[in-house]
């Protein structure tokens, strides 16, 4: 069963790092792996990926805007002499984690990663919004067309579609769907996924 840290990022987000065996890393026989090594392996990796996923969180008071994000890239845990970069962090199973479909809406409760619902429905809904833009697009050159052709008729038409495509985030509601299953099923009639 393949164990994972989970870590409350600052931002609130959960990072999911997995937790790779000494044997595995390294290509040993398990056999050869002694627990000592395997606890110091496991330690070593933790703190990397906690560095890994602090590193924004690193500043050189002298840097800002792409030139701080260019150094903090280049900031490396071998390199790294500052303080011990920790996160709230457990460990869990892999198979205890929900769908990755609505991946930015987990919640960590200590117990167990949960899906947050509003959070869910807000995802779904941009990923929505996403496939209408592409259509609103796909509608500009026919209404452009018929518009330069003087046809109002046609033109009208592709309003009227153009319209419907932009009402979608207010008449097509989320607010009835309660688990992440129902919710990933919903879709407007009409519009390709």
């Amino acid at each position: 069963m393949t164990k994972v840290w989970l870590s409350k990022l600052p931002d609130g987000n959960l990072a999911d790092t997995d937790i790779c065996q000494l044997s595995e890393k390294v290509g040993r026989d398990p056999a050869s792996v002694t627990p000592a090594m395997e606890t110091a392996y496991r330690d070593w990796a933790w703190r990397k990926a906690q560095f890994e996923l602090c590193r924004k969180l690193l500043v050189n008071p002298a840097l800002s805007g792409a030139a701080l994000e260019a150094w903090q890239m280049k900031v490396h845990f071998v390199d790294y002499q500052g303080p011990p970069m920790t996160l709230p962090c457990r460990e869990c199973d892999e198979a205890a984690l929900p769908d990755r479909h609505f991946r930015g809406a987990w919640v960590d409760n200590g117990t167990a990663v949960i899906i947050d619902m509003p959070k869910a429905r807000l995802i779904h809904m941009n990923r929505i919004r996403v496939v209408r833009n592409a259509e609103l697009v796909k509608l500009d050159i026919p209404h452009m067309t018929a518009l330069s052709r003087g046809d109002v008729v046609g033109a009208a038409a592709t309003e009227t579609q153009k319209q419907v495509l932009r009402d979608i985030p207010h008449t097509f509601s989320l607010a009835g769907f309660t688990t992440p299953e129902t919710l990933k099923a919903a879709w407007p009639a009409g519009l390709p996924r």
